[in-house]
């Protein structure tokens, strides 16, 4: 399996490659009650599905044995998934939302931090079955490591990494910073793309402390929204026992 190290020997989080921007491991966040999520055990992405080349080499040598593809239906049937007949591994398609969201709509009146939030508490109302789905193939160690990803990697999968992290016991700075890491990636994808970074392509922090504080509200902890899901204690241990070392 190869390990983008960096100086000093850590891996690096950000897997470097040519077509897209946010590939990016979630391994080495330390964990309460001790011990750190694994290396190059569970990822999250973005556009997945354009890889080739030398990006197909270099993603194939993560040993990836599930692609989890957070899109929506149309978004697979006009650009395709995973690259499974180059990359191997079994996709999983569990799609979030069943329709995507234009990407620079904001109505007036409102900011784009109020819009990402009204999509993020939709997110939770549509994609239960789909986060449940997720959390159910992490309990299944035969298929890490494991990569779930959506177009740009900065909602969909910003919110599963989310959650996930949190679950698994990691401290909520280091959760929501690893969802603002996504700020510059996307930024990086809008400069690529020749065109202006759309008006909800940003990633601020206060969004995603603010939808976990609702989540806390609304069903006491990030466990308590899960076993609502019906993702258990004892699936959820499972799925720590797997993923922290």
């Amino acid at each position: 399996m190869v390990a983008y190290v960096r100086p000093g020997g850590a891996p690096s989080r950000d897997i470097p490659l040519a077509r897209t921007y946010n590939l990016r491991d979630l391994g080495g966040y330390a964990v309460a009650g001790g011990g750190r999520v694994r290396w190059r055990t569970v990822l999250r992405g973005a556009g997945l599905h354009r890889l080739g080349g030398d990006d197909a080499e270099r993603v194939r040598g993560l040993g990836v044995r599930t692609a989890v593809d957070l899109r929506t239906e149309a978004e697979v049937a006009a650009r395709g998934t995973w690259p499974a007949e180059l990359l191997g591994g079994e996709v999983r398609r569990l799609p979030l939302i069943p329709r995507l969201w234009p990407d620079d709509e904001v109505p007036p009146g409102r900011s784009a931090e109020e819009v990402l939030a009204a999509r993020y508490d939709e997110m939770l109302e549509r994609g239960g079955a789909a986060i449940a789905g997720l959390f159910g193939l992490l309990a299944e160690r035969e298929r890490l490591p494991l990569v779930f990803f959506c177009t740009a990697g900065k909602d969909r999968t910003g919110i599963v990494a989310a959650l996930l992290l949190e679950a698994l016991g990691v401290a909520r700075a280091d959760v929501v910073a690893d969802y603002a890491l996504s700020a510059e990636r996307v930024a990086r994808m809008a400069r690529r793309s020749g065109r202006p970074l759309p008006a909800l392509g940003i990633a601020p922090p206060a969004v995603m402390e603010a939808f976990l504080a609702r989540v806390d509200r609304r069903h006491g902890s990030v466990r308590g929204l899960l076993r609502e899901l019906g993702v258990g204690d004892d699936l959820l241990a499972t799925v720590r026992a797997n993923l922290v070392a």
